[in-house]
């Protein structure tokens, strides 16, 4: 029987906001001037920009800790995950409305504001609202503490004062800023927006223990992969793996090792799930490769030659092998762009938003955000 427990992977979480405004500014970079480098949601709202999700004002700013509303942030939330049955209407009176019918078929907890003078009252959304509308979007329905404690345990959120429902502080307004992280770090866990039935369900949290040991296990398995050159990756239904040189096969396994499948005779590594793609490069040539999930679409998307490759927010990071530092490109091998231009990098690794690493002559450990900025000295010498 096929080893699963060497496979485990569990993907990073991350999260976004998307910003519907009655008057928003298209902006052709994403130079913002209340969003400054070091502000704590810069690469979440970096990421909203890159996707499309989210735009500026016409003063230049994105007003990162202004409130948002229901309608703006369902307009986020569905316009993230582009589902095909949802039907835009053009309506320049009532622009809110597709995305309230939808959400309301969805089956998600909606308030249906009242008309006022023939104006549809606002509503202001609430940390605890929002909680419940990410849960909703998970195929989870559960009550606003449920929610809440349900988005903790999973990762897909932190308190403001310490993680615990009372730390989440639920009746604060959602910020912007906040908005945009919630809605990221669901769309890295999840490919699909989920209905959710009539019935409340009740969310068993996890035991301290319990907590204290998934994320203990996520380290290790981080670390591994690290090592064994990204030869595995866990997905919602299959963990595909590479785990032979001499005997190479892109194959996915079922969870209960009952099941294997081969994809390709390709010798892959670095591999990562992206929706119903893989991404991988191949040991013995250069290029980055994707196929579907089926192993079906094969395409070579980029001729570079590349040691080490990883996907996050839409964008694949990579060393190039002729040691000119770590770039980034758009997941159809556009918009290529130099992250960070130093020698000797011999590892990196993505994680909360941040890209660390290793600079091979002084063997220290450094953390970047996902744009190159902000750059820290995490550790002197690793040995």
């Amino acid at each position: 029987m096929f080893d699963l427990k060497r496979l485990f992977l569990i993907t990073t979480l991350c999260l976004s906001i998307i910003s519907v405004s009655i008057t928003p500014a298209k902006a052709d970079s994403v130079s913002l001037r209340d969003v400054p480098t070091d502000f704590w949601g810069y690469a979440n709202i970096q990421w909203g920009f890159n996707n499309q999700i989210v735009d500026g004002y016409l003063d230049g700013t994105f007003r990162p800790n202004q409130g948002v509303e229901q309608s703006e942030f369902l307009a986020m939330l569905i316009r993230a995950f582009h589902p095909s049955d949802f039907k835009q209407e053009s309506d320049a009176n009532n622009w809110a409305l597709p995305y309230k019918i939808y959400a309301s078929n969805m089956g998600w907890h909606v308030v249906t504001p009242t008309s006022l003078g023939g104006h549809t009252s606002y509503i202001n959304l609430n940390r605890g609202m929002v909680a419940q509308l990410i849960s909703n979007a998970t195929g989870k329905n559960f009550s606003v503490d449920d929610s809440i404690q349900y988005l903790l345990d999973l990762g897909l959120a932190k308190g403001k004062t310490e993680t615990s429902t009372e730390g989440f502080n639920k009746g604060d307004q959602v910020t912007r800023a906040e908005a945009i992280t919630f809605i990221m770090r669901l769309k890295q866990v999840d490919s699909k927006l989920q209905k959710v039935t009539s019935t409340q369900e009740k969310y068993v949290p996890l035991t301290s223990a319990e907590t204290a040991k998934e994320q203990t296990n996520k380290e290790k398995v981080a670390m591994r992969n690290l090592q064994n050159g990204g030869r595995v990756a866990v997905g919602e239904d299959w963990i595909f793996t590479n785990p032979s040189d001499q005997k190479p096969s892109l194959s996915k396994w079922s969870k209960d090792g009952s099941n294997r499948i081969k994809l390709s005779d390709d010798n892959a590594q670095t591999i990562n799930i992206v929706g119903d793609w893989l991404y991988y490069t191949l040991q013995s040539e250069s290029g980055i490769y994707r196929m579907r999930q089926d192993g079906t679409e094969k395409t070579k998307i980029s001729a570079v030659a590349s040691s080490k490759m990883a996907v996050s927010q839409n964008w694949i990071y990579y060393l190039d092998v002729n040691d000119t530092g770590i770039y980034r490109m758009k997941l159809d091998g556009t918009e290529t762009n130099n992250v960070i231009s130093e020698k000797g990098i011999n590892n990196f690794f993505i994680n909360d938003n941040q890209l660390y690493f290793i600079q091979n002559e002084t063997n220290e450990l450094f953390q970047v955000d996902l744009s190159g900025a902000d750059k820290k000295k995490i550790n002197d010498n690793l040995s």
